[in-house]
């Protein structure tokens, strides 16, 4: 990977299930920390919301050579939304990375899938210390006993911060069709607060 500037965090949404929210959480971080969503999900979802919004530039990038152009060029901040899976594009997305946000929702194999995500984090941090790893519990189904004991494993797992729970909310799903992006009621609130998490962790690792 080329040297980019310190003033270029790129942080990587990705999780090696589908379905958990990547996409709805990558275009909403690249919205307000004013960074290039680099779209690396053949799904094209989220170069989908941002040629509807207007107000994030993206760059569809069907492959890793052509996303790490645009990661030696870029600036200021990208932001990675990953496709589901584990192969050679995901080495390369941690080893690039200074921060990888991990979305899950509660089933066993969502979990599951943190599990070996966070497996992968620390493979790469032998050669890349400064990788830092963020967990949102997404998709939370009310006050639950099963989401507060998850809620309470997601805290306090090693090599992870835990960024904060999105609730299931009609709010996410309008806001991503319309191409818009949360500015207000309870599900900004949420969101508002991984915001706050995430701008504390990237500036451990400027």
């Amino acid at each position: 990977m080329s040297a980019k500037s310190p003033s270029a965090p790129v942080i990587a949404v990705a999780n090696l299930k589908g379905g958990v929210g990547k996409s709805t959480l990558a275009v909403h971080l690249a919205y307000y920390l004013e960074a290039l969503l680099v779209d690396l999900d053949p799904q094209g979802d989220a170069t989908d919301w941002a040629a509807r919004s207007g107000w994030v530039q993206c760059h569809q990038a069907p492959t890793w050579a052509e996303a790490h152009r645009t990661l030696a060029k870029a600036e200021g901040p990208l932001v990675l939304d990953c496709p589901p899976g584990e192969g050679a594009h995901l080495v390369d997305v941690l080893a690039a990375a200074d921060l990888v946000v991990i979305p899950t929702k509660a089933g066993r194999q969502d979990l599951r899938a943190v599990g070996r995500m966070l497996e992968l984090v620390k493979e790469a941090r032998r050669g890349h210390r400064g990788l830092k790893a963020g967990l949102v519990f997404n998709e939370v189904k009310s006050q639950t006993n099963l989401a507060a004991e998850v809620e309470e494993a997601l805290r306090h797992l090693k090599d992870a911060t835990f960024l904060g729970a999105l609730g299931s909310r009609q709010a996410f799903v309008e806001a991503f069709a319309a191409g818009r992006a949360m500015t207000s009621g309870p599900a900004f609130d949420e969101l508002h607060a991984v915001l706050k998490r995430t701008r504390k962790l990237l500036k451990e690792v400027q």
